[in-house]
């Protein structure tokens, strides 16, 4: 099953010590599974996990190592359409607070992305320098 999954199997000798000589009495073995369990009840986890200790007898011992909860694509599928429409609520919202604190209405979107951008401001006016340069008549032209 898909569900169900065997992971390593490791013996190891178990040995007793008499006499400073180490003797061999049996061996030891573990055995890792990974179980894949789906439920969007956080309340069942932990019964979960009593259930698999209830498989520990006299020469057995159960050990969870850890759960490791995530959600699986089809899940991710269904909510990334509803957490996709509240983000374009929100920019809508944004934008429309930016615009409004200059004084401006939205207009068409000019550029849209699902990664970082970067945006270069425009300066109508040359840096200070340049326009030192160029009152000097310095610049381009004077070469």
């Amino acid at each position: 099953s898909k569900d169900l999954k065997l992971g390593n199997l490791n013996l190891h000798p178990v040995r007793e010590y008499k006499n400073n000589k180490s003797y061999v009495i049996g061996y030891s073995a573990s055995l890792g599974l990974k179980i894949d369990v789906s439920t969007e009840d956080k309340k069942l986890v932990p019964q979960i996990s009593a259930l698999a200790s209830r498989f520990e007898g006299e020469n057995t011992e159960v050990n969870i190592h850890g759960v490791n909860p995530y959600v699986s694509d089809k899940k991710q599928r269904e909510s990334f359409e509803e957490l996709f429409e509240k983000t374009m609520d929100d920019a809508r919202f944004k934008a429309k607070l930016y615009a409004a604190g200059v004084d401006r209405k939205l207009g068409v979107v000019l550029v849209m992305s699902d990664k970082p951008l970067q945006v270069q401001s425009i300066d109508p006016n040359p840096a200070p320098m340049k326009k030192m340069m160029y009152s000097r008549g310095g610049g381009p032209e004077a070469r």
